[in-house]
């Protein structure tokens, strides 16, 4: 009985965040900027946060300023546990920490979007994320770094994708993921650990993102493919 009394009562602790998250209108807006300003390791000014947005491990998430989460965005910060599971690849183009999700100003992330940003998540200013995107920076590998390409036999030695299986039986891999500046995300887009987009890149509806993509750039598909330069040639270092 004392267990289920527990469970009632951080229940019943979380029914505020729960209100203030699910309150509609202009009230309910004032009331998530109030809430969030509080929690998140950043949010500039003129920020707004609507109806259904969660954010995991709020501390790890960072805006600038006029920066809009839409509707039923779900934000997963915080680095991941079980490092001895993990091998974590470096991308050049990140320069927060492992865990954090930086969104910059005047950004727009639209109803529906998922940001896992266990491996370190950025997204640059003036930029685009269209509605059921995803942004992923760590998932589940089939095999051990160093494991043996082939099959033993012994099914407790095959990975598993799914977080419930023993963690010896896991092997993940981590990976910053980065939109640079000015960029754009299409409809039921993947962007995959590890991936950069490059500054005023856009990508075409339902692509999946891997690797680098240069800047200046439409591309589209899976796997994705460069369809024109979007100012006639290559775009310089120059910023």
């Amino acid at each position: 009985m004392a267990t289920d009394l527990d469970k009632i009562a951080r229940a019943a602790l979380s029914l505020p965040e729960w209100a203030i998250v699910n309150w509609p209108g202009g009230v309910g807006r004032r009331l998530r900027e109030a809430y969030w300003r509080k929690r998140l390791g950043r949010m500039g000014v003129g920020c707004a946060i609507d109806v259904g947005v969660i954010i995991v491990n709020p501390q790890h998430v960072f805006l600038g300023d006029h920066v809009w989460i839409d509707n039923y965005v779900h934000l997963i910060a915080g680095p991941p546990g079980a490092p001895e599971r993990i091998t974590i690849k470096e991308n050049p183009a990140f320069r927060g920490r492992i865990g954090e999700i930086h969104v910059g100003s005047n950004t727009h992330i639209a109803p529906h979007c998922v940001v896992q940003g266990h491996g370190g998540v950025s997204i640059g200013r003036d930029t685009g994320v269209a509605s059921h995107s995803v942004i992923y920076s760590l998932s589940h590998h089939y095999r051990k770094p160093g494991q043996p390409a082939g099959f033993d036999g012994v099914y407790e030695h095959v990975m598993k994708f799914t977080p419930m299986a023993p963690v010896d039986q896991q092997a993940l891999i981590a990976a910053p993921a980065v939109l640079e500046d000015a960029t754009a995300l299409g409809l039921g887009s993947i962007v995959l650990p590890g991936a950069t987009v490059g500054r005023y890149t856009w990508i075409g509806v339902g692509s999946v993102v891997q690797g680098t993509v240069e800047p200046g750039v439409i591309a589209a598909g899976n796997p994705l493919k460069i369809l024109k330069q979007r100012f006639g040639e290559p775009i310089t270092d120059g910023r």
